[in-house]
This record gives structure tokens, C-alpha cells and sequence, in this order.
């Protein structure tokens, strides 16, 4: 039972180091066609495995997986796992200084890009409340105002301020008052029918 489980991995393990290259054409043949400068879109790796519909390849920096679905044509070379990995480790110090490049524009840019977004930040903030300013000017400078609870215009100043309100109160209290004369005249009215 051990043997059995034991052949398989042997297998895999020396057939690992011999597997060959591919290069994997992306898009389809009618783009590969249509490109006129530069070569179409491919992926150099080796041919690991190919599971739940797409193959394992491996590159260098590690392994990817493509969708057999954007992959139209396959390519053998010559290529090996030992060599990617040979080319890794003698291109790993060259790598090493071009992220380190990469990181340090990265980080200027991201500083340039927040300093241009604090400028903007601050332009917007400058001019809203410059805004603000101009709509208290505008209001203090007007004899009216939008009253938002009564929905009418209201006039500034205590003489229109005095006068509105006198005119809700009394205008309240006649209401009052005529619907209390308009109820006796009722009752009095129902009272000389019933008798």
C-alpha cells in the first residue's frame, strides 16, 4: 500500500525537473493577426499541471495560473524548471535594485500625488468658505429672509420681525374669536329649532 503511494510521488518528482517550457498566445488568432508592431501577448513559463480549467505554470517569481478559456495556442521551447530558477537567482540582485528604483519613484509619486491633493483640498475649503461669506453678506445686506418653518419670506429687522409676528398672533386670536362667534350663533340657532 506504501509502494503504491510512493511510485506516483517518485514519478512526478523526476519528471518535474524535465518539463519544457510553453509559451501560452493570450487573445485569439484573428488579434494575433491584426498587430502590427511589437509580437502578440504571451506567457513564457513551464507547463506544471493544468487543473479546474486552467494551467499552472511556472515563471519566474513564482507560478501563475491562466484560463485555458484566453489561451488560443500553445508553443513548446526548451526551457526548465532549473533554468527558471538559474535565472532567478542570477537576476535576483538586479530585481532587487529595480524594486528598490520602483519603491522609491512609487513613494514620490504617492507624496507628489498627496501634495497635489492637499492643494486642491485647501482650494475647495478657500473657496467654500469664501462662498459662505458672500451668502451672509448677501443675506445681511436683504430686508428679507426665507423663514423654513412658516415658508414664507420674512422681513429683516426688528419693525418686519415685530410686524410678522403680530399679525401670526392676531391673526390667530381673530380666527379664534370668529370661530367662537360662528359656534354660538349655531347653538343658538339649534336651540330657538328645538323649541
Amino acid at each position: 500500500m506504501l509502494l503504491r503511494n510512493f511510485i506516483p510521488v517518485l514519478l512526478s518528482l523526476g519528471l518535474a525537473p524535465n518539463l519544457l517550457a510553453d509559451r501560452f498566445h493570450l487573445g485569439s488568432p484573428d488579434t494575433a493577426a491584426k498587430i502590427t508592431d511589437g509580437t502578440p501577448d504571451f506567457v513564457q513559463g513551464v507547463l506544471l499541471r493544468e487543473e479546474n480549467g486552467a494551467y499552472v505554470i511556472r515563471v519566474e517569481g513564482g507560478e501563475m495560473q491562466l484560463q485555458k478559456s484566453l489561451v488560443w495556442k500553445v508553443e513548446s521551447d526548451g526551457l526548465t524548471v532549473e533554468q527558471v530558477q538559474k535565472r532567478e537567482t542570477e537576476r535576483a540582485e538586479e530585481l532587487a535594485r529595480a524594486n528598490a528604483r520602483r519603491a522609491v519613484q512609487l513613494g514620490a509619486a504617492a507624496e507628489a500625488r498627496f501634495e497635489r491633493l492637499r492643494e486642491v483640498r485647501a482650494a475647495e475649503a478657500a473657496a467654500k468658505r469664501e462662498e459662505q461669506s458672500r451668502a451672509v453678506e448677501a443675506v445681511a445686506g436683504s430686508r428679507t429672509v426665507y423663514d423654513p418653518i412658516l415658508h414664507t419670506a420674512v422681513e429683516v429687522g426688528v419693525g418686519g420681525i415685530v410686524g410678522d409676528t403680530v399679525r401670526r398672533e392676531l391673526g390667530g386670536v381673530l380666527r379664534n374669536a370668529l370661530e367662537r362667534d360662528l359656534r354660538d350663533v349655531r347653538r343658538a340657532v339649534r336651540d330657538s329649532l328645538r323649541r
